[in-house]
């Protein structure tokens, strides 16, 4: 029987497989193109960031690439049967040339660590010191980057500036400026673009995912929270994303007053669930930015229809996009707090509402 160790990832979508198992990659062929370009022109750079939002398949070009390495070791032998048997390990995580760096579990806690630690990237460096079979890469994946605590980030530096031969170190990032410079420096950059629309429709098939049964509205509330991530698609989907949305610009539709048992109520839903309380404090700040370009005229979002009649109720605020700005700033920090010290999520939720009240009205 497996136990919550095994069965926990944390290189994972919820809801969805593990990347590796994926079987089609979309909307980044030009970026797997250019790493097949520098292979086969034999100017493979030693480690390689691939960046760019959260959930827009970066991890899944990441185990693309481990298969095409790890095929041309076997170019020479029976290449459909070594190729099933490839797929197979990969899935099984028992390629003896890899190595997979993500947060671990902790015993002690029984869940998932906050970090990569140092201990995890002195094994990567254990790892790159083994003796490599003949015409066979030694390929890490690092999933992902923001995870790095800053002893970690320290030690992969120094594995960067001595890098052993024949080896890949694929290094995914949602946030490259959280990298340090000098690690950033030290690699070679490939910036995954958004997915669009029908891209995201077809990661959403594949996931067995159907939107064609939600109104046109629902689907634009979708597509706003989504960004360009099917991932955030998939997320929202999952935990309930375009009602929660709804349910906030209702409680905003309120201003100047916001209804308290509406805020109370919806609170609730992230108490002692930090999970829920990223993704509900994900979607506010959402909120919170699109409305700061929307009454700043932008040209270029399309407004649901409730942000359309919040809009127009917000507008004669002086310097209503700054303060949204300004309260965007200071609650990504509140939020950041929260789940770093393990406060109180719900009373968070309750208190950010508060403070945007506070601030649209001028007190």
């Amino acid at each position: 029987m497996q136990s919550n160790r095994d069965l926990l990832e944390a290189d994972i979508l919820e809801g969805t497989p593990h990347p590796r198992f994926s079987s089609k990659l979309i909307g980044h062929e030009k970026a797997f193109q250019t790493f097949i370009k520098s292979q086969l022109g034999g100017r493979l750079h030693h480690a390689w960031i691939l960046s760019g939002q959260k959930g827009i398949g970066k991890a899944t070009l990441a185990w693309k690439i481990v298969t095409e390495l790890s095929n041309e070791a076997n170019i020479n032998q029976d290449y459909d049967n070594s190729k099933v048997l490839l797929a197979k390990k990969i899935m099984a995580l028992s390629l003896s040339n890899l190595f997979l760096c993500r947060r671990p579990y902790d015993d002690k806690l029984k869940r998932l660590k906050k970090f990569i630690t140092i201990d995890e990237i002195r094994k990567l460096k254990s790892f790159f010191q083994m003796s490599a079979i003949e015409n066979e890469w030694r390929i890490a994946i690092i999933d992902c980057a923001d995870d790095l605590n800053n002893a970690a980030a320290n030690a992969l530096l120094k594995l960067l500036e001595e890098p052993p031969n024949k080896s890949i170190l694929i290094i995914i990032s949602n946030q490259t400026g959280r990298l340090p410079a000098t690690v950033r420096s030290r690699c070679r950059s490939l910036h995954l673009k958004k997915l669009n629309e029908s891209e995201i429709k077809e990661v959403l098939t594949l996931s067995d995912l159907d939107i064609n049964s939600i109104t046109a509205d629902d689907r634009l509330v979708l597509s706003v929270i989504a960004d360009g991530s099917a991932g955030m698609a998939i997320t929202a989907l999952n935990n309930n994303g375009i009602t929660l949305f709804r349910e906030c610009l209702e409680i905003f539709s309120g201003f100047p007053n916001f209804n308290r048992k509406q805020i109370q109520t919806l609170s609730e839903n992230v108490k002692n669930n930090i999970e829920k309380f990223k993704f509900l404090s994900g979607i506010l700040l959402l909120i919170i930015s699109r409305l700061a370009l929307l009454t700043a005229l932008s040209r270029n979002l399309t407004p649901t229809k409730e942000e359309s009649a919040l809009v127009i109720k917000l507008y004669p605020i002086a310097n209503v996009p700054d303060k949204l700005a300004e309260l965007y700033s200071d609650l990504s920090k509140l939020f950041l707090s929260c789940e770093e010290l393990n406060l109180d999520t719900a009373n968070q939720i309750f208190n950010s509402f508060i403070k945007i009240e506070r601030k649209l009205v001028g007190n």
